[in-house]
């Protein structure tokens, strides 16, 4: 991945029987879609009023990772798992192709 750009992802999930937000990190590339998701970034909450510190939280992960690339360093592929890509894009559309979407 050429050109990664990161955010906060929010998902709403099920959890011990009760809807949850899981909030986690993705980097994407930009040229051609594809996104990969941080292992060790999932945070759960039931809560609305935690969800903001949840997301500075997250936040202030990325901008630790924007600065390790920014040095000359790189991401630890065991570190991440590829995702979905971006709707429509490159990859959506080989993705498409392929049969590996739903």
């Amino acid at each position: 991945m050429s050109r990664l750009t990161f955010f906060v992802r929010h998902d709403l999930v099920e959890y011990n029987g009760q809807e949850a937000s899981s909030f986690y990190i993705v980097g994407q590339d930009t040229e051609t879609g594809r996104r990969i998701a941080l292992k060790t970034s999932s945070e759960l909450t039931h809560e609305l009023h935690e969800q903001q510190a949840v997301r500075e939280k997250q936040n202030r992960r990325i901008l630790a990772i924007e600065k390790h690339l920014a040095a000359g360093g790189s991401l630890n592929p065991d570190h991440w798992n590829e995702i979905e890509p971006v709707y429509g894009s490159e990859a959506w559309q080989v993705a498409d192709r392929m049969g590996l979407l739903d």
